[in-house]
């Protein structure tokens, strides 16, 4: 199969997947919901789903915040130790202004303008 075909043929099938999970969706909404206890029950079921996700998203987050805490205090103290001072910098460095000499700006052997291009 040649490579100018493939993408056609993946653009073709991605439409007609999508055509057949919408009527897959029509169907099912078209369908009976059950008896009332059988809603109830189901009711019951989304419920105790919808507690436990969310006790699940506040944890989740609970532990992002406090590991992106520990992240930050560690690359603090590696900063530290290493003798280069910790910044914040939220913008690059205006080159006429001494008071953001270095806050942004790379140094190192990666300063400056790139070398000239090597032989191939």
């Amino acid at each position: 199969m040649s490579h100018d075909l493939a993408l056609p043929l993946i653009f073709v099938f991605s439409i007609g997947s999508l055509f057949v999970a919408g009527y897959l969706i029509s169907w099912v909404l078209k369908r009976d919901t059950g008896t009332p206890a059988m809603r109830e029950i189901s009711n019951a079921i989304k419920e105790g789903a919808e507690a436990f996700l969310r006790r699940q998203n506040t944890t989740i987050l609970l532990l992002a915040a406090m590991l992106a805490g520990l992240i930050f205090v560690l690359y603090g103290f590696v900063r530290w130790r290493s003798g280069r001072p910790f910044r914040f910098c939220w913008a690059p460095p205006v080159p006429s202004s001494p008071a953001t000499s270095g806050c942004g700006s790379r140094s190192g052997p990666t300063s400056g303008p790139p070398p000239p291009p090597g032989p191939r």
